[in-house]
């Protein structure tokens, strides 16, 4: 079970690497929307699967010229093998090129407030909640000041007793109360929000990752 001190150590040890992958992330916001449309894409693939498939499986879709071209049948097949519910995510994905297409999707990352940005996400891109919202946007430079609430980090809360438990629902309203808590936690414990979720996953996995 993890501890405070715990945490605070590893976030002195991997300080460094966290604020070059951020570095990194404000590139990818500042790209092409090809290059932010692949972390949408990578996005709306990570409900219930393993992240790291979930790249794969982008990296494989872009290797086949699939992303910007390839109908639902055709990314589903690369899909299938390597997230859960590929046929919906397939289909997802052609939904959400159709936003870059015809030039909506620049519109909604045009929007300056962070806030009303993800919001617009969830309403605009089929398949993304708060979670794969912030988490795209946070991919994207964006939204540093909010939570990635994935299984690592309510779990994570709940340990450190942040939270009582962990929802069996994750509502839009339960989803915000405990982003204010993890927030609120974060300033006590000097650790940027969007930094924590960093150390949360090398906690967890022993590596950091998107």
């Amino acid at each position: 079970m993890i501890s405070e001190d715990c945490l605070k150590k590893i976030y002195c040890e991997i300080k460094s690497e966290i604020e070059k992958r951020f570095e990194d992330f404000r590139k990818i916001g500042a790209g092409t929307e090809e290059d932010v449309f692949r972390e949408l894409c990578f996005c709306i693939l990570t409900p219930q699967s393993n992240a790291k498939n979930c790249w794969r499986a982008v990296l494989e879709l872009e290797k086949r010229d699939l992303i910007l071209k390839g109908n639902s049948k055709e990314i589903s097949e690369v899909l299938k093998l390597k997230t859960r519910f590929h046929n919906c995510k397939a289909e997802n994905i052609v939904l959400a090129r159709q936003l870059l297409k015809e030039s909506r999707l620049s519109g909604i990352l045009e929007i300056d407030d962070d806030f009303e940005m993800r919001i617009e996400i969830v309403k605009r891109v089929k398949g993304m909640g708060l979670k794969e919202a912030s988490h795209f946007m946070r991919n994207t430079g964006r939204g540093e000041n909010f939570a990635i609430l994935d299984r690592h980090v309510l779990r994570f809360l709940e340990q450190l007793k942040v939270i009582n438990e962990i929802p069996k629902n994750l509502t839009l309203k339960k989803y915000c109360e405990i982003e204010k808590l993890y927030i609120k936690y974060s300033k006590k414990i000097s650790v940027p929000p969007a930094h924590l979720d960093m150390v949360v996953w090398y906690y967890s996995t022993g590596e950091l990752f998107k």
